[in-house]
């Protein structure tokens, strides 16, 4: 009988020690690794949005989903884009996507947003995360981008060729695009 109470409180110490694993010293191992390779800037700062939608309409209709934004202690926000890549580097994509971002969330009235964002590469094989300063396109160039979007999908201005022909392959407009006419070598 003694041996069955002994199992039950050990089972009720391990628990308690799961639990404790789970709902605290986990969080904050999660945090102090989180600390350490978020750039000097944004140390000690909040998230103020993870994973939130943003709309708005003008200058044209938009919509952004923010992986994260920064509040500094100015009240200004610093977008991050999170990316699992071997390769550290920031895309020109990823330099886009921020933007439209920063466009999104200031034309919807929610916050004033910080003309340089972050992009963390992270390593799928080390779980290793590097951040990379961008500065960001203007409200123009972003409308300039859009407009001449536009203008492929309708077939007024044919496609710039790529850097890359993988590039072609994976971009969510390729049937719109019309492939025959991008000189992917």
């Amino acid at each position: 009988m003694a041996t069955i109470h002994n199992l039950a409180f050990l089972g009720l110490v391990l628990w308690g020690l799961w639990w404790l694993w789970t709902n605290f010293v986990r969080g904050f191992v999660d945090r102090q690794e989180h600390y350490r390779w978020l750039p000097a800037e944004l140390q000690g700062t909040t998230i103020a949005f993870a994973e939130k939608e943003f709309k708005a309409s003008v200058p044209f209709p938009v919509g952004a989903v923010v992986d994260r934004a920064y509040r500094l202690s100015s009240g200004q926000l610093v977008l991050m884009e999170l990316k699992q890549r071997e390769r550290v580097k920031a895309f020109r994509s990823d330099l886009v996507e921020l933007s439209v971002q920063k466009l999104a969330i200031e034309a919807s009235g929610s916050g004033n947003v910080a003309p340089h964002a972050y992009v963390v590469c992270e390593s799928p094989a080390t779980h290793r995360k590097t951040p990379i300063r961008v500065e960001l396109l203007s409200e123009n160039e972003i409308i300039l981008l859009r407009n001449r979007h536009v203008a492929i999908k309708a077939g007024r201005v044919l496609p710039k060729r790529v850097d890359h022909p993988a590039i072609c392959e994976t971009c969510g407009f390729l049937a719109e695009c019309k492939p025959a006419s991008i000189n992917c070598a």
